[in-house]
Formats: structure tokens, sequence, C-alpha cells
């Protein structure tokens, strides 16, 4: 199949989203994708996968290539670098997506080998990913998940399968009469975890990936939203933003711990305070809680008052207990 109709099946296939801008020969063509925050432009390098491995490995992997030696994977200003094959030996078609920036500039002949088991995963999950020998991430998917991609790679965030693959779950997509309806629900509901991944990642490296109200480290620490990320208004900067360990951001959101807004003095519900008396887990946890926050060392990323004075109001009610 020729790369230009390879482009021209891909669009088709992801629907509204995706608009052709130019063609070329498919390495790369241009289309404009629309996500949450508007239409980002994309430098596609697109493929066609054989049903062959073509090195004794048929039942393990498929294989496509780049259009030959001096055709390089371009790093287009304005644009974001995406390389997609296409695999469709079974009903549902899938998109293939390999790493471009370890492949800008190289003008070898190129091989990209998608693991067979992991792409039947994804005709029928909607979404998989693995970690190939090399380190490589790929990511395989159904063509009207390509703007949770594109967001994904506009934003530096990563989705896990699992994730995917349950919102997919609770819309039904694949279901009779109703494909499209649930095709936009996961959609959307996909690109909000993206969002929410790259908001927790801009937190993280503010904070330096310690709780800022205990300094547990560990891996064991996400980005929270102050003023809720449901709520109307809400944002995704980083002064919207505390670096939490699970617990302490379970309190937090269970409105068992107040921050100051301007000191950023931390007190705990009396509820807390009691507990640690009957437990050694209790007590550790009261005992390890900083009296205020541990903050960014840029004073630019610091938490905004504001941000917590429209959290209290948001949740009138929920913290008369440190009146």
């Amino acid at each position: 199949m020729a790369r230009s109709d390879v482009v021209q099946r891909i669009v088709k296939l992801v629907g509204p989203s995706a608009e052709l801008v130019s063609v070329d020969r498919g390495w790369p063509s241009l289309l404009n994708v629309q996500v949450s925050s508007g239409l980002v432009r994309v430098a596609l390098h697109a493929g066609h996968f054989a049903d062959r491995s073509y090195r004794d490995r048929d039942q393990l992997e498929r294989r496509m290539q780049n259009p030959g030696q001096d055709h390089p994977v371009i790093n287009m200003h304005g644009a974001v670098s995406a390389i997609l094959g296409l695999w469709d030996e079974e009903s549902r078609p899938l998109l293939v997506a390999f790493d471009a920036s370890a492949r800008i500039g190289k003008t070898t002949r190129q091989s990209f080998f998608a693991a067979l088991p992991h792409l039947r995963a994804a005709a029928k999950e909607g979404w998989a990913s693995y970690r190939t020998g090399s380190s490589e991430d790929v990511f395989a998917f159904w063509p009207e998940m390509l703007p949770a991609y594109v967001e994904m790679l506009s934003r530096g965030a990563r989705l896990e399968a699992d994730a995917v693959s349950s919102i997919i779950a609770a819309a039904g997509l694949g279901a009779d009469g109703e494909e499209l309806t649930a095709a936009e629900r996961v959609r959307r509901a996909t690109i909000a975890l993206v969002r929410r991944a790259a908001f927790s990642r801009e937190v993280l490296e503010a904070y330096g990936a310690l709780c800022a109200m205990c300094g547990l480290d560990f891996g064991l620490v996400e980005g929270a939203h102050i003023f809720p990320a449901s709520a109307q208004g809400s944002s995704d900067d980083v002064r919207n933003g505390l670096a939490l360990c699970a617990n302490h951001h379970a309190a937090f959101d269970r409105h068992l711990v107040h921050v100051h807004p301007s000191n950023h003095r931390l007190q705990l519900h009396p509820n807390l305070l009691r507990g640690a008396s009957e437990s050694a887990g209790c007590e550790a946890f009261v005992g390890s809680t900083l009296k205020a926050l541990r903050l960014p060392s840029a004073v630019r990323h610091h938490p905004h008052p504001r941000m917590f004075d429209r959290r209290y109001v948001h949740f009138e009610g929920a913290y008369k207990w440190c009146a």
C-alpha cells in the first residue's frame, strides 16, 4: 500500500478529530489533530505493517519500514513528530506508535517491529503499551484514540493501559448502535487522563518528587489539585498543585488537613490527632506530617493563596473544624 494511501486511510479511521493538511509522500505528511487545548500540528511518518516479520518470527511480531535510506524522521518547527504504523490484519485496524524523538535525523534504512500479542491485546482492549528490549515504549491503539496519543506526546505524559481500558469498558465502546457516541466519550475521558498525568508530572518536578506534607519519596508521590480539577474555572497550573504521597493526598481530599493560604501552616483534623494515641500507624502518620508545607525551590511554583481560598469556598462547611 502506498504511504500516501496509508495516510489517507489513517485520517479516515481517526474521524473528524484529524484533518489532513498535506500528504506529500507520507514521510512526513502533515495533520491537524484536535485535542483539549485546540489543534496540534503533527508531522506524521506513516507506514503499513506487512503480514510477516521477515526474520523468522512471524508468530511473534510484525514489521514496517521507513521509505529507505536518506529518509529520516523530520523534526518540523511547530509540529509534533510521530511515527505511526497501520496494522489491519484483523477486523479492527490499529495504529502503532514508535518513539520519533529517538530517530530524528537518522538516514539509515530502519525497520519497526511490533509484538503480535500486544497488537491483539490492543485490538481487543483499545490501548496497549509495552517496552522493548532497547527500552523503547511502543503504543498500539484504536485509530479514534489518536488525539489522546497526540495529547500525550505534546504534554510529555504517559498513559497506562489499565486506566485507558477502564474508560473504554465504562463507555461501552463497540456496543451496537452506540459506537460513535461511545468513542467520543472515550476520547474525551482519555484526554482528561493525559492532562492529569501531565499536571502530576509538572507538579512532581517542581517539588522534587517529595511529598509537600511529609517529605516522602520512594516514587509514591503524585500531583494533586488544590482547587479541584472538577470545579469550574480550575486550572492545571503548577501553582494549583501540591505533591502529595497517597496517604496525605487522601487526607487532603477528605478535608482532614487544612493549609493556611498565606503561611502554609498545616492543621490536622481533631480525629487524626485523637487517633494518634490509638495505634502506632496513626501515630506515625501524625508524627510524619510537617508543621508547614515543604515548598518548591522556585518561588514561581509556590502554591497560590487564591487556590486555597477557592478550595475552601468550593467545599463550604467541610473545614468548619479548623475555624
